[in-house]
Parts: C-alpha cells; structure tokens; sequence
C-alpha cells in the first residue's frame, strides 16, 4: 500500500498509453509512487507485486475494460481506493451493471485537469471508508450518473 518512504503506491490503468505515462509522471512528481499497466489484464498481474493503496484506471479498455478490473481489486484488496475515469458515455450504463454487483463506483469525466484530479486524489486516500467517496464540490471533476444513463452537464457559462 505504500512504499518504504511512506509514499501512498497508485497504479494508474489507461490502453492509451500516453495517457497512462502522463498520470504517472504527474503523480511521482506529487509525492505518490505510480506505476503504468496498459490494460485490465495487465494490471491484475501487477497487483500482487505492487500492492497499490490506490487504483486509477480507465472505464473503457478492450479486455477486462476498467469497471472489472475495480471489481477485482476491490476482492484481491478490500483496502484499495479505487478512481475511475472515462471519456465514453457508455461508462454510465457500466457502473449501472457493476451496482447490480454490489458495486458503487464514482467516474471522473476525461479530460481531468491535473490539480483537480490531484485534490481528488487526496481526498479520496484520506477518507476512512475505503468505499466511500468525498463529498464532490464545483471545482472538483464532473461524475458520471450512475442514475440517469448519461453524463451529467455543467451549466452553460452566462455572458
């Protein structure tokens, strides 16, 4: 869950590997320990070794796409947060399923602007329930609802 300094380890999981490359640069540069997996299955490999305290993975990947690989960390690590994330509509229909599962899930809506997702981050690592997600303010990301099958739209900015 964390390094031998006390760093928080975070595996971050995108199949754009650019993507993924560029999260983990930022978070190192944070204080985080992060590590890449380029796909669902790839990940769950890594688990083991690397024991993260917090999972960042893309909604949808070909293969196990990223709901699946939440699900499975939470089962392999009940203590591991878990961050979502997604470009796609699709993802609402998918954190539809994963509820019937027994699984709540919250998705940032990409592209995440670094300081957002970073105090998104820490927010999520200091909560105490490790299901349990902050409370969500104006200037954090923009959530998918799991409720209504679509993105959720911010207001149009008045002139």
């Amino acid at each position: 869950m964390f390094d031998s300094t006390g760093l928080p380890r975070v595996l971050v999981v995108d199949d754009e590997v650019i993507i993924a490359d560029t999260l983990v640069l930022i978070l190192n540069k944070s204080g985080y320990e992060a590590s890449a997996a380029y796909s669902g299955e790839q990940a769950l490999e890594l688990a083991p070794v690397l024991e993260p305290a917090l999972l960042i993975t893309d909604v949808g990947m070909s293969g196990i796409d990223g709901i699946e690989t939440a699900i499975r960390f939470r089962s392999l690590f009940p203590a591991c947060k878990v961050v979502l994330f997604s470009g796609q509509a699709h993802a609402a229909d998918l954190l539809h399923d994963s509820r019937k599962k027994g699984f709540s899930f919250e998705v940032l809506r990409k592209p995440v602007e670094p300081a957002v997702l970073l105090r998104h981050i820490r927010s999520v690592l200091d909560s105490s329930d490790e299901r349990a997600s902050p409370d969500l303010q104006p200037d954090r990301p923009v959530i998918i609802s799991v409720a209504g099958g679509s993105p959720e739209r911010p207001a149009p900015a008045s002139r």
